[in-house]
């Protein structure tokens, strides 16, 4: 997997500097990424010692669930002094901002979904981003003559390697109304091809490990698992099972006992697993 997708299905927001008045001090932030159901905390005190864990525990003290009786979901620690919420119902994630906002060190701010992305199939690899997206535009123009290009996002986010070494499949970040004009009409052209397009899933698998929401280059785990036959003594490539034609077998699927339905790869979108965690990843992103 490109380490460039990273960016793809990293939801977090940005830490924002701050300083408290007298200690010139920074200061921990809480970021509500979605106005209705979840939040990400984030500690600001960068190269320090706090960790997601202090952030947590001001959470705690700071919601304190035995006297507010607010309801969370559930709660998980990320990358850079990260913790993210999630509540069922629009009402408690407020009870929990209105917490927050109680405490003069907790800063929160409502954050926007993310843009969805686009795939572009076989496009030839000498092309520059900057191109993609200027041939893109001109030469498919018919598709968005109504929309004000001026006030929409289109970008290159990454690229996937193609079998043909030649050609790469660009990732494109789209706002929703040109996502959709391209998805509905299949197939885009750029200098002298017309390729097929499809969405992309913002899911980020580890090519390592081979879980959900991180990359290879972050994954904590000292050896790779297969993706085909979920063993720790050898990557895809030299799979002897593979090689032999043998049924594959999903780690995920494995060891989250759903050991029937496990003969596919770690990278089907057959994957139970996968389904699972691609719906959580979608519901952040804004297709309309």
């Amino acid at each position: 997997m490109d380490l460039a997708t990273r960016e793809a299905n990293e939801l977090l927001l940005k830490g924002k500097e701050a300083l408290e008045s007298a200690g010139n001090m920074k200061r921990e932030a809480a970021e509500i990424t979605n106005p209705t159901t979840e939040s990400h905390v984030d500690s600001l005190l960068k190269g320090q010692t706090h960790t997601g864990e202090h952030v947590l525990q001001i959470i705690r003290e700071a919601i304190d669930t035995k006297k507010s009786g607010a309801k969370v979901e559930r709660v998980r620690k990320a990358r850079n002094q990260k913790v993210i919420l999630k509540c069922s119902t629009k009402e408690d994630m407020e009870a929990i901002q209105n917490k927050m906002r109680s405490r003069k060190e907790i800063k929160v701010e409502a954050a926007k979904a993310a843009n969805p992305l686009l795939i572009m199939k076989g496009v030839m690899a000498y092309h520059k981003d900057a191109d993609i997206i200027e041939n893109v535009l001109a030469q498919n123009k018919h598709l968005v003559k109504d929309i004000n290009l001026k006030e929409v996002t289109i970008r290159v986010r990454y690229r996937k390697r193609a079998r043909n070494q030649l050609q790469c499949h660009p990732v494109l970040e789209l706002s929703p109304s040109v996502h959709k004009r391209f998805l509905e009409a299949g197939k885009l052209y750029i200098d002298l091809q017309k390729v097929a397009v499809y969405d992309q899933s913002p899911l980020v698998q580890c090519a390592k490990c081979l879980g959900f929401g991180h990359t290879k280059a972050v994954c904590g785990e000292k050896t790779a698992t297969c993706s085909y036959c979920a063993d720790k003594t050898h990557e895809w490539e030299k799979c002897p099972r593979r090689k032999q034609n043998e049924e594959p077998k999903c780690k995920n699927c494995w060891e989250n006992g759903i050991k029937t339905e496990a003969n596919h790869e770690a990278f089907s979108n057959k994957c139970k697993v996968r389904q699972k965690w691609d719906e959580i990843a979608r519901s952040r992103i804004a297709y309309c």
